[in-house]
């Protein structure tokens, strides 16, 4: 390109506007044209963005030639090709002068070497022929791999981005010449949208750049975020809740252990209490003694009273008898006891010969039985009582010999 032609180019221009500028440069990281998308690609104007390629970059001037191809320009060489069919290779000259071009889709080979291309392609054949080139049929099955190098850097196109499929039909993206004299290799946007291509320009020299391409990030849609939004904050607000539950369930397990629950039961609430018989300043309620398990052995009669000078019948039907006699305070321990009427064989009670006015006492002897098996035999109980003589007209004698036991019925039992 002469520099009358490059100053009319948009990179002529802006270093025309900027005299103080030496060079400029600008980054492309294309998208393939054939790609149903409205995203063209991203042109990183003025400073190549070093986040979209990977190192190292090859560098191929742009070369001046009188090519046949008077309608591009941007012409470097390329080192070599190799094409791959799935065993069959084909291995391409070196030192190939090649072009560069964004804008065409295809790739455009010279007729030999696309013709030793698609030998190696079984079902293949010339399919449509328009002025610059001609287009070829293929199967849509049909698997192959073309590698193009330059420099130290080599880039590889699979049959993911070499066939193109139009409906049911499948056409290969590598075509040829109609010219049976162009030996040019042009490389359009197929293989651009594969690199990341760089410029670099000034008034005496340009040149390209050539590097692989970093895998672009995934650029989220506006309900992909709010989705992500909404997720973090559910995300979040779960979080709280599941730490305020997990604290508040220590928390009550931590109090049940220092305060343990205290069950209810009406027999304990009196297990506590001090003992009654203990304690003096607890009142103490009146209780009914248990009633004996012992009872006379049986009935007691009222025998008939005796006369003075006659000794007592002892009542024949009954073990417990009941005597009184008269002791006058004085007597000692070795004076006669009173007589008793314990049964059939009690000796008879002698007769008390003490004067009349003379202080005397009563003493009662009761024989009881027990009907409890773990405690047989009798039970003697003595009552004393202390009488004083009174006189008086018309009374009687408090020293008159008492033998009648006291009132009880024919058929009721002792009592204590």
């Amino acid at each position: 390109m002469d520099d009358q032609n490059f100053g009319l180019t948009m990179i002529g221009n802006w270093l025309s506007k900027n005299p103080l500028q030496i060079n400029v440069s600008y980054g492309l990281a294309l998208n393939a044209a054939v790609e149903p998308s409205n995203d063209g690609g991203v042109l990183h104007w003025l400073n190549p963005d070093s986040a979209s390629f990977k190192e190292p970059v090859v560098w191929k001037t742009l070369i001046n030639t009188n090519s046949s191809l008077v309608q591009f320009d941007s012409f470097v060489m390329m080192d070599s090709y190799d094409f791959d069919s799935g065993g069959d290779t084909v291995a391409g000259p070196s030192n190939l002068l090649a072009v560069l071009d964004p804008v065409t889709s295809s790739i455009i080979f010279p007729q030999s070497e696309a013709r030793r291309i698609y030998d190696t392609i079984p079902g293949s054949s010339p399919h449509l022929t328009l002025p610059t080139s001609t287009i070829y049929n293929i199967p849509c099955d049909a698997e192959m791999k073309l590698t193009l190098t330059f420099g130290e850097l080599s880039f590889t196109l699979d049959q993911d981005r070499l066939i193109r499929r139009v409906n049911e039909t499948c056409y290969g993206v590598i075509e040829e010449w109609t010219s049976s004299t162009a030996d040019e290799y042009l490389l359009g946007s197929t293989f651009v949208n594969n690199i990341y291509l760089i410029y670099r320009g000034s008034n005496s020299s340009s040149s390209y750049g050539l590097a692989q391409r970093k895998e672009p990030k995934a650029e989220l849609s506006l309900l992909a975020t709010i989705g992500i939004g909404i997720g973090v904050i559910g995300f979040v607000l779960a979080s709280i809740i599941a730490t305020y539950l997990i604290t508040r369930c220590c928390m009550k397990r931590k109090h049940r252990r220092s305060n343990p629950p205290v069950l209810f039961e009406p027999l304990n609430l009196y297990r506590n209490l001090p003992d009654p018989d203990s304690d003096p300043l607890i009142p103490r309620p009146f209780m009914v003694p248990p009633s004996p398990d012992w009872r006379s052995a049986s009935q007691v009669s009222i025998p008939a009273t005796p006369s003075p000078d006659s000794n007592p019948a002892p009542n024949r039907k009954s073990s417990a008898q009941y005597t009184t006699s008269q002791r006058r305070p004085s007597d000692t321990a070795t004076s006669q006891p009173p007589a008793t009427l314990a049964g059939p064989s009690s000796p008879p009670a002698t007769q008390d010969t003490r004067p009349q006015n003379e202080p005397r006492s009563s003493t009662v002897f009761i024989q009881l039985q027990s009907y409890s098996p773990n405690n047989p035999g009798s039970t003697f109980y003595t009552l004393t009582l202390p009488t004083l003589p009174v006189s008086g007209p018309g009374s009687h004698s408090n020293f008159e010999e008492v033998t009648t036991p006291p009132p009880y019925t024919e058929h009721e039992s002792l009592r204590h």
